[in-house]
């Protein structure tokens, strides 16, 4: 089983639980995104509210010979998302004045 399928079959179930409480709300969908935490198979899932980027628990492994995963730590909770780099990069590193957050 992929990553991908994975990543969509989780996609899927938040969107259908979504549906199925906000009901004809579109924008209800992904309020409950935001506001419900979703067991799905590679750990526990949440929309950010602030990004709308996953909410995943880290997991850290090694790829082995055999195309098998040795999974060495799994994060106790998810981490909330920088999928920009502007919370994690170090001041030193940012491109002077070129970066800004748009709301």
């Amino acid at each position: 089983m992929s990553a991908f399928f994975v990543q969509a079959y989780a996609a899927v179930h938040m969107i259908a639980r979504g549906a199925a409480a906000a009901g004809t709300n579109a924008a209800g969908v992904l309020d409950h995104a935001k506001r419900t935490a979703y067991a799905a198979p590679f750990g526990p899932l949440q929309i950010h509210a602030e990004t709308n980027h996953a909410m995943l628990a880290p997991i850290i492994a090694r790829a082995r010979d055999d195309r098998v995963f040795d999974v060495l730590t799994r994060g106790e909770a998810p981490v909330v998302p920088d999928p920009y780099l502007v919370r994690s990069m170090p001041e030193a590193a940012r491109p002077a004045g070129r970066l800004k957050v748009v709301k």
